[in-house]
């Protein structure tokens, strides 16, 4: 992984809302599939 620039460091905000938009994302396909399941 090769860093753009050794003095910038990565900021930890934007990783932090990169993982919850990822989570987010994995959030509704799995509840998107538990909805197309049928439930007795």
């Amino acid at each position: 992984m090769p860093a753009t620039s050794p003095t910038h460091e990565p900021s930890p905000h934007s990783d932090q809302h990169g993982l919850l938009a990822r989570a987010r994302t994995y959030l509704g396909a799995v509840i998107a599939k538990a909805n197309l399941i049928p439930r007795p």
